[in-house]
């Protein structure tokens, strides 16, 4: 290396207008000699042929600028790399290409049941306990004890308005409480701010068939339905589609969405109380049967929120009779 360097030495510092190859050649030794002197006078053709071309007479010999120095030494350093074979190691061991990065497949959409919903920020102490409590009951068709819970929780804090929203879709679905549903949904959406986005969503979905005067079912159904389809695992989104087109008089149409509630949550009472109903309705008795024994199985004191107020065992027989 250090015989390459003393060889272009007179070259870069100016003294002489071109590169003695012939003393690059010998510096450079072995089999790549060659190369050695072809990579650099190429690169000594490219900073002097434009020169060359514009002044027929040549200059005095005179230092190359920075960057020609620069062009020229790296060059050389290797040409010297290739000449000992150290460059020639390096080049065998670098990857021609990159290796292309594995796609991630995109994850399987997220089951979400009601026990998976956050409970809501709250500053009072005891009313996020509360609205879990509440939770449960709405899970397990305990409408006395979902409501009980609800109402604690926004007596500690009026602001919650999950807790409000909830209330209003067990007053509007369990009781068929047209006043007291309004009302509580006029609160949840006053205190809207304090909502997820995806209640804020459901808030909006059933503001047409719980807030409008008359209540406009349809676009409530409409709008249900564009939930399912945005939040396609989520099991209470699909139940509250199918008991709107239950309510609805569509429970040939309803089956689908309450059939994927209990899918997404086979734990749900509710969902499979309103299943049997949908399926006796549409003269499927076997399947109605289905849907309560599996009912009774999971919850066999439980008192559905569904209107009638029995336990799971007993609803097939109030419903047909």
């Amino acid at each position: 290396m250090n015989d390459v360097v003393a060889a272009l030495s007179p070259y870069l510092d100016g003294q002489v207008a071109r590169l003695d190859v012939a003393a690059l050649r010998s510096a450079g030794a072995g089999a790549n000699v060659a190369l050695t002197a072809t990579v650099t006078s190429t690169m000594v053709a490219v900073t002097t042929t434009k020169a060359n071309d514009a002044q027929p007479t040549p200059e005095p010999p005179r230092a190359l600028s920075l960057h020609a120095r620069r062009v020229v030494f790296g060059a050389a350093a290797i040409a010297a790399l290739l000449a000992t074979g150290i460059g020639v190691r390096m080049l065998a061991t670098r990857p021609t290409s990159a290796t292309p990065a594995t796609p991630i497949p995109s994850a399987a959409p997220t089951v979400t049941t009601v026990a998976d919903l956050p409970a809501p920020s709250s500053s009072v102490d005891g009313a996020r306990d509360a609205y879990r409590l509440a939770m449960y009951g709405y899970r397990t068709a305990d409408l006395h004890g979902t409501r009980e819970h609800m109402m604690h929780a926004v007596e500690l804090d009026p602001t919650m308005a999950a807790a409000y929203l909830r209330l209003a879709i067990a007053m509007h679905w369990g009781g068929a409480e047209t006043t007291s549903a309004r009302e509580a949904l006029e609160k949840a959406a006053r205190f809207r701010p304090n909502l997820s986005a995806r209640d804020a969503a459901l808030l909006d979905a059933i503001e047409p068939g719980i807030l409008r005067d008359p209540a406009d079912h349809a676009e409530m159904m409409k709008r249900l339905l564009a939930m399912t389809e945005r939040y396609p695992s989520d099991a209470e989104l699909a139940l509250l589609y199918g008991s709107a087109l239950l309510d609805h008089g569509d429970a040939d149409v309803a089956i689908a969405p309450l059939v994927r509630a209990t899918e997404l949550d086979p734990l749900w009472v509710v969902s499979w109380v309103s299943l049997g109903q949908a399926r006796s309705y549409v003269g499927d008795e076997g399947g109605a049967m289905r849907a309560w024994n599996e009912c009774a199985r999971i919850a066999p004191t439980a008192r559905p929120a569904d209107g009638i107020g029995l336990p799971c065992s007993r609803s097939k027989a109030s419903v047909r009779g």
